[in-house]
């Protein structure tokens, strides 16, 4: 993949990014107040999915700070190629200031983008580009990196004889072509234990389909299961009995993911904490964002510590609840992922966001050293 030249931000920052952009576009002796006109054409205006919606949101707010015209338009799928060039030439035929635009392949729409070029229509690349350079800035999360890092860390939850299938996004755009890049780096020599690349197009339901069709396709592929326990008199019974899985791989593995009711006292939570450590268990308390007991009880977090709890909170409550991070009382994110509709995965776009409110040392050790640490703890000591 050939370097790119141009401005790469990490759309972490993507508000400041976002005015960048608006102010690009203004002549150099424009000021702030001077309008432009802009259409954006991302690859799917789509409300079920935070990622795009929060991106045109950041793009409408940018727009009417710089007092500037912005129209959207967007094609109905996110692999629709020949809808997005059909978008991209109506476009062009309104002559606007510039055109932003988050290409859905990598080469398919590079003739109508060197047309707008030569209008003199400035272009902006957000989330993924073309494989020529023809963009005036673009606007995009470093994707090889990131598949680095998550193949680094899967490679550590594998072996030599290992299967691994991916269930990636849309097949040819620039984020999954770079992501996959990057994950098979990350994953070194045990690249070549990768059987499968599915596409689901950006479909949770799609991407639940696929994920069975993998497992029935590959039965060898490896599960790993854990329960999640809602708290009752009954459950330190069934753990001294071993019919509750802790979290971990092997058979020593001393996490345990335990849940509560939103209306629990706090007193009901100390216990819980306390027969379970006592069991010789460390508590892993689930959603911890959702019960009323601890919402901004900054001591009672702090007494659960000490005791040795850890606390996990959901991806999609991430951005609600920026006080737990900024006091370190988030020690795992995980998706309550019940289905692909009310709890749909949305990993990605939350992740993203992690990067507004979180320092980089933070998020590795919420995503990779905490999860190290419970996943191995069945092979080493607490």
């Amino acid at each position: 993949m050939k370097s790119h030249k141009k401005e790469i931000i990490i759309i972490a920052v993507l508000m400041v990014a976002l005015l960048v952009i608006f102010t690009g576009l203004l002549t150099p002796e424009a000021t702030q107040t001077q309008e432009c006109s802009m259409i954006y054409i991302p690859k799917i205006k789509d409300d079920a999915n935070d990622f795009w919606t929060e991106l045109i949101s950041g793009c409408q707010m940018a727009a009417e700070e710089y007092n500037s015209e912005l129209e959207i338009m967007a094609p109905a799928k996110e692999e629709d190629i020949e809808e997005q060039n059909q978008l991209l030439r109506e476009a062009i035929e309104k002559k606007p200031d510039a055109i932003l635009f988050s290409p859905s392949s990598m080469s398919a729409s590079d003739e109508l983008l060197k047309e707008a070029k030569d209008q003199g229509i400035r272009i902006t690349y957000i989330d993924s580009y073309t494989e020529e350079e023809i963009q005036d800035l673009t606007v995009a999360t470093d994707n090889v990196e990131a598949g680095r890092m998550l193949g680094k860390y899967a490679r550590t939850l594998l072996n030599k004889d290992s299967k691994i299938a991916i269930v990636s996004h849309v097949k040819g755009v620039s984020t999954a072509v770079e992501r996959e890049q990057g994950f098979r780096e990350g994953l070194g020599d045990y690249a070549d234990n990768i059987v499968d690349v599915v596409y689901c197009n950006s479909f949770y339901e799609k991407s639940y389909e696929l994920t069975n069709e993998l497992m029935e396709k590959y039965p060898d592929l490896e599960i790993c299961l854990g329960n999640e326990v809602f708290y009752s008199d009954g459950v330190i019974e069934l753990l001294r009995q071993g019919k509750i899985l802790p979290l971990g791989d092997g058979e020593n593995s001393r996490y345990l993911l335990v849940e509560f009711s939103p209306d629990d006292s706090f007193s009901r939570l100390q216990d819980a904490v306390s027969q379970v450590t006592r069991m010789g268990y460390r508590p892993v308390i689930a959603h911890v964002e959702r019960y009323q007991c601890m919402y901004r009880q900054k001591d009672r977090f702090e007494e659960l510590q000490r005791q040795g709890a850890l606390f996990q909170v959901n991806y999609n409550q991430a951005r609600e609840n920026r006080w737990l991070f900024q006091h370190d009382f988030v020690d795992l994110l995980a998706t309550d992922c019940h289905n692909t509709e009310e709890r749909a995965p949305k990993i990605e776009e939350n992740l993203k966001a992690l990067f507004t409110f979180c320092s980089r040392e933070q998020i590795e050790k919420i995503l990779k050293t905490n999860p190290d640490r419970i996943w191995f703890s069945g092979k080493t000591s607490l």
